[in-house]
């Protein structure tokens, strides 16, 4: 199963389309194209892209219509506009709606790479503190996916790195760097059991796994903690 970012392009001329295809699957894109407004409406959910290029003016469906039905599927979704005949009005209205990015014809590769980029991440940032999110609560929600470890210096730091993970993915993966070598050095059997279970959960820092991971491995990797005495 591919880890590449999901791209649809909307376009009314085959040979823009064409070119950005190429140019985004080099790039490291899975890219899907649509011939015009119509069927990029069409093709939206059945794809379900983690990014969306539009141009703006289209026969029929243009792209402000494009972002309006994007975004009543997935508020999430980063959209991206391109035009050739940019008006300011045009453009207030594109960020008003929610339009993630919105780029004038012709534009070099490279900055519409770099937008694109930047709106891949944006997506995968939110869809992960989602998922952290819905764990967290999840795990609030049941005894049973609580730690039994006794220490209070492991559940106090333990509660701290849930709270700041809340609150940002980056931060998690910064939190789970530090709370590794602070649990490492805990002076205890009880904190360098607990640094176990919290690999186990999150992966050891090393490892570039975001929490969208986190609700998958905690299930296949659970094991109780042991008691302090």
């Amino acid at each position: 199963m591919s880890n590449a970012p999901k791209i649809l392009v909307i376009d009314d001329e085959t040979a823009i389309l064409d070119t950005l295809r190429i140019l985004l699957k080099r790039e490291g894109f899975e890219v899907s194209t649509a011939i015009g407004g119509r069927e990029g409406l069409e093709r939206l959910p059945e794809i379900r892209p983690d990014v969306l290029l539009s141009d703006v003016r289209m026969p029929g469906v243009g792209g402000l219509e494009i972002l309006l039905a994007a975004k009543e599927m997935d508020p999430t979704l980063p959209v991206i506009l391109m035009t050739a005949q940019a008006s300011l009005q045009t453009a207030i209205r594109a960020v008003n709606e929610g339009a993630f990015y919105y780029i004038q014809k012709p534009f070099a590769n490279d900055e519409l790479v770099a937008i694109c980029r930047r709106a891949a991440e944006s997506r995968q940032l939110k869809v992960e503190n989602q998922a952290l999110k819905t764990e967290i609560r999840r795990r609030e929600r049941s005894d049973t996916v609580k730690p039994i470890g006794k220490s209070r210096r492991f559940l106090d730091v333990l509660k701290l790195a849930e709270t700041v993970a809340l609150n940002s993915p980056t931060a998690m993966r910064h939190t789970k760097k530090a709370l590794w070598g602070a649990l490492e050095a805990g002076l205890t059997d009880a904190c360098k059991n607990g640094a176990q279970h919290l690999v186990a959960m999150w992966g050891h820092p090393d490892q570039e796994e975001g929490p969208a991971a986190f609700a998958e491995k905690r299930e296949a990797n659970w094991q109780p903690l042991s008691t302090d005495a």
